[in-house]
């Protein structure tokens, strides 16, 4: 699109690469994150998805580039949900960005509904699901943001 307009396209900086690797912080997908995302996907109801015409899907394509880790669909109403296992435990601050992901993933489906065309606009709730519980350091944050978080999903799934 530059060139078309008549610039040339400038390639970024790479910087410093010690910040999170593609695929997450870890360098990859746990297991334990994969069934965590397998669970909410599959339980819906659990997560305000009742009723039927929902459409439910792993990994969505936000317009943004970014992918939500469980979406879920009906004509009026968009669930987005960002799922952190145990895995996040032994590194806390992966629930701060997780946190900070739910506030980005709400603000791109509230414009992606804004332009959608819809009428009625659909509703748009994000949340974060958590395999155990948020870390008390975080509590605060998630409630500053207006966050919902969603503890203890699919307690004892991985056991």
């Amino acid at each position: 699109m530059l060139k078309r307009a008549g610039f040339e396209p400038i390639e970024p900086d790479q910087g410093d690469q010690t910040g999170p690797k593609s695929g997450g912080w870890a360098g990859g997908e746990s297991k334990q994150h994969k069934a965590l995302k397998a669970y909410v996907s599959s339980h819906p109801a659990e997560f305000g998805a009742h009723g039927e015409g929902w459409i439910s899907r792993e990994e969505y394509a936000l317009l943004s580039g970014d992918e939500i880790d469980v979406y879920f669909e009906s004509p009026t109403h968009w669930i987005g949900i960002e799922v952190k296992s145990t895995v996040s435990d032994a590194m806390p601050e992966d629930y701060r960005r997780g946190i900070f992901q739910v506030v980005k993933y709400r603000a791109v489906l509230e414009a992606q509904a804004e332009v959608s065309g819809r009428v009625p606009r659909p509703r748009v709730d994000v949340m974060l699901a958590l395999q155990g519980r948020l870390p008390q350091e975080y509590k605060r944050l998630a409630s500053t943001l207006r966050i919902l978080v969603r503890e203890n999903v699919g307690a004892g799934m991985l056991d």
